[in-house]
């Protein structure tokens, strides 16, 4: 049976009480319900031996609950109040119980088996109203029963109606107690993505402002590295500016998803702020890899690391004017991800040997060890450097 439930929820963004979620919920459980009752009296007709004028009676009700069930399935549940939404629950109610109970006296009253749809009615009461109304459809339903029996003339065993009659009662009990514990839960998971949602944009706030704040630091050392006559004081508070550009880069990420960042997006606004503050005709850089998401103290150490590498690529790599290029690539494999910054510039010294004693060779060696729980190697190629960073997608670090 298709759960037509689907058509009643709320379109991405919109805002719900925790009343309107339950009033949809108890809606979509009435018309699979109903759907069910209509499918069992089509399968029960064809077997029933009474007069024409009842056999079709029989059909005609039958038609008109198919009828109903389709309005019911296409009506615009969330533009109407929901005091008036409410209204028509209890009319929708209320017909129920008179279709079963037409049924019950066209189908020949206490010899007929259409007294069995009294139990799903009495829990579309129990799912659809209020606690005491939904406990009293049972009341209702077994007066309706003892009424649409009466009015057929046709032997009664009264003993086994009142044994029906309290089934109908007992089941509309248990159904709301079932029914208050589910709105129950209802209002308790409602109240908890309130407060995830609450706290995620709280939590995106704070990284929105401390990218902002970031920012302003880094513009107010730009402006003392423009005023120094020191040309090595100019590079270490350059360095120092670009570093925390790429902190800032962390945040305004983690400002639109809290809690996750993709390692390739994050590269590529590391390169694009250094390019335009280090590049030049003649060099490109780009970054192209898997998605890697990574937490936001992973993602500010890989920040610093790439920002560290690729300025180291454009400073030295390309001299007196040489063109080249300086590639990012991140790769998941498996349990592990690899970045690899490399460069087709001049490579290493003449010895061949990395720089090791480099103060920001050292940071990013800190970084990854500490930070991420990784390694990193350094290599000459043919021609330029090759950089990798492997480290676990898994384990303490992650």
């Amino acid at each position: 049976m298709i759960d037509p439930a689907q058509r009643f929820r709320l379109r991405p963004g919109e805002e719900a009480r925790p009343d309107e979620h339950l009033r949809i919920t108890r809606t979509g459980a009435f018309i699979g319900w109903a759907t069910l009752a209509v499918v069992v009296t089509s399968t029960l007709a064809p077997h029933l031996h009474h007069r024409h004028m009842r056999h079709g009676a029989i059909w005609a009700l039958s038609g008109a609950a198919v009828v109903a069930n389709g309005l019911g399935y296409l009506f615009p549940w969330r533009r109407i109040p929901a005091r008036r939404a409410q209204a028509l629950l209890w009319a929708w109610t209320l017909a129920v119980f008179a279709f079963v109970t037409a049924l019950t006296f066209f189908g020949g009253g206490f010899s007929s088996d259409f007294y069995v749809l009294y139990f799903p009615a009495v829990v579309f009461a129990a799912t659809l109203l209020p606690s005491r109304a939904g406990a009293a459809g049972g009341v209702v339903a077994a007066l309706l029963y003892v009424a649409a029996v009466s009015a057929v003339p046709e032997p009664i065993a009264w003993g086994n109606v009142l044994v029906r009659a309290g089934g109908f009662v007992a089941t509309a009990a248990l159904a709301t107690e079932v029914a208050a514990l589910e709105r129950l839960e209802a209002r308790r998971r409602a109240a908890t993505q309130a407060q995830a949602e609450a706290r995620a944009m709280l939590l995106q706030e704070v990284h929105h402002r401390v990218k902002n704040d970031l920012q302003t630091v880094a513009e107010l050392l730009s402006l003392e590295a423009y005023r120094t006559p020191s040309r090595d004081v100019k590079e270490v508070v350059e360095d120092v500016v670009s570093q925390i550009q790429s902190m800032a880069a962390v945040h305004k990420l983690l400002s639109t998803d809290p809690g996750e960042t993709d390692a390739t997006t994050l590269a590529s606004r590391v390169v694009t702020l250094l390019w335009q503050k280090w590049g030049r005709r003649g060099i490109t850089a780009g970054v192209e890899g898997d998605i890697v998401p990574l937490r936001v103290e992973r993602a500010t150490c890989l920040a610093l690391a790439v920002n560290e590498l690729v300025t180291n690529a454009f400073r030295h790599a390309f001299p007196q004017g040489r063109d080249g290029s300086i590639e990012v690539t991140i790769r998941r494999c498996e349990e592990e991800a690899l970045v690899s910054i490399s460069d087709d510039g001049i490579g290493f010294h003449a010895n061949g040997a990395p720089p090791e004693e480099d103060l920001g060779l050292a940071l990013v060696r800190k970084l990854v060890a500490e930070g991420l729980g990784g390694s990193l190697r350094i290599a000459p190629r043919t021609p330029g450097t090759l950089a990798e960073i492997t480290f676990p997608l898994s384990g303490p670090h992650a």
